[in-house]
C-alpha cells in the first residue's frame, strides 16, 4: 500500500491500518518478507528485518534509526553490513513472536544477480555480501568531490 511517501508491504489482518501505532503482526504463525538488498544511506544496506519497521512499529523506530544514521553519518553508514542502526532493527525484529522467512534478492536494471531465502539474518547476510560486490565500486583512494545526478523521484 502506498501513501505519500510511505511504503508499506502489508496491513493488519483487520484491514484496518493505523499510521501511528501499529496494531501488530495479527493472528499469524509466519510472517514473509521480499524485498531488494543494496546500499542504504541510513541502514548501510536495505533489506532483512528494516521491511518491517514502519510496518509493524508505526514511525517511532523510523525515526529513530534515522537520527542515529544522522549522528554516525552516511560515511559511516553506506555500504556497511554492520551499523549502529541495523542493529537496533535487528534487536527490535527478533522480539517479533513468529518464525520469519526472508527472501533477498540483489538485483540491477541488468537482472537478477543473487536471490537468497531462508532464515532471517543469515539469509540477508548472504544477500549483503554479494551486493558488496555487485552494487560497490572501490577506488583505490578518496574522491576530491562527488557529483550526484538526484533522480526525477526526488
Amino acid at each position: 500500500m502506498y501513501r505519500g511517501d510511505m511504503c508499506f508491504f502489508f496491513q493488519a489482518e483487520d484491514g484496518i491500518r493505523d499510521l501511528v501505532r501499529s496494531r501488530g503482526l495479527g493472528d499469524v504463525y509466519k510472517r514473509q518478507v521480499l524485498g531488494p538488498v543494496f546500499p542504504h544511506e541510513v541502514m548501510g544496506f536495505s533489506g532483512g528485518s528494516k521491511y518491517f519497521f514502519p510496518g509493524i512499529s508505526g514511525p517511532d523506530l523510523t525515526n529513530t534509526t534515522h537520527w542515529i544514521g544522522a549522528l554516525h553519518t552516511c560515511i559511516k553508514t553506506i555500504g556497511l553490513k554492520i551499523t549502529p542502526q541495523r542493529q537496533l532493527i535487528e534487536r527490535a525484529a527478533n522480539l517479533i513472536p513468529v518464525p520469519r522467512l526472508y527472501c533477498c534478492p540483489v538485483v540491477k536494471k541488468e537482472g537478477i544477480f543473487g536471490f537468497y531465502a531462508g532464515e532471517p539474518y543469515r539469509t540477508w547476510e548472504k544477500a549483503v555480501d554479494l551486493s558488496s560486490q555487485v552494487h560497490v565500486k572501490y577506488v583505490d583512494k578518496p574522491f576530491k568531490k562527488v557529483i550526484s545526478v538526484m533522480p526525477h523521484l526526488y
